[in-house]
């Protein structure tokens, strides 16, 4: 888990970013053969960057998304980006946020949201002010933390199972998309099962990747 610059809102009326996006990560290691059960998410509804790419694209944000300036609800990314992200489901996602917050920050020593950007920019540049800029536009000096577990340590004191923890896990997990597809043809799917498909599709290539000409040009402009 990690936390990241003020972007975020408390929710229920708070207008100023006082959390991190703060997203975690879980990963576990599934039966023989397959990949990892993997995902990430951000605490907000949406991660900084996707709106960012719905501001680039004109597109609205969904509501709940964020608020503007003034604190006041917006379906406008640009507004957004000017006021603050809010976290997802209410109380639970800033609940979450906050976790983030005192395991990555506070157990690591490292700034907390609020304390970030002004952190980065006086590490970087030896300034005593924050830059003219929104704040958390800038690079960011943010805590992290993993917690890594050894699951045979754990599931030995467990029931029996053949096969052990792996195999365990793989039973559980495949069943859960075993129910078929529904009306409108759409199967049930793991987290991060389709960038693992996209991935084989990729690895598949000799050696070339088709990208559309306008992403790549928008690609080449951020080393500029």
């Amino acid at each position: 888990m990690a936390n990241s610059a003020a972007f975020v809102a408390m929710p229920g009326g708070g207008a100023k970013p006082v959390l991190g996006t703060n997203p975690f990560a879980f990963g576990c290691p599934r039966g023989v053969g397959q990949p990892p059960f993997v995902f990430d998410q951000a605490c907000s509804m949406l991660a900084r960057g996707e709106l960012q790419l719905l501001q680039k694209a004109g597109l609205p944000i969904p509501p709940g998304a964020a608020v503007d300036a003034s604190g006041q609800p917006t379906l406008d990314a640009t507004e957004g980006l000017a006021g603050a992200q809010l976290p997802f489901g209410g109380h639970k996602g800033m609940n979450l946020a906050l976790m983030v917050e005192l395991m990555a920050a506070a157990c690591t020593g490292s700034p907390f949201a609020t304390e970030v950007s002004l952190d980065s920019h006086m590490r970087t540049t030896g300034a005593q002010s924050p830059p003219p800029r929104p704040a958390g536009e800038f690079p960011t000096v943010n805590g992290e933390l993993i917690l890594a577990l050894d699951p045979e340590q754990f599931s030995q004191f467990g029931i029996g199972f053949p096969g052990g923890f792996r195999a365990r896990v793989e039973d559980f997990v495949s069943g859960l998309v075993s129910g078929g597809a529904d009306r409108q043809g759409n199967a049930p799917r793991l987290p991060s099962e389709r960038r693992y498909a996209q991935r084989q599709k990729t690895m598949a290539l000799d050696g070339a990747i088709e990208v559309d000409a306008a992403l790549f040009d928008a690609a080449l402009a951020f080393g500029k």
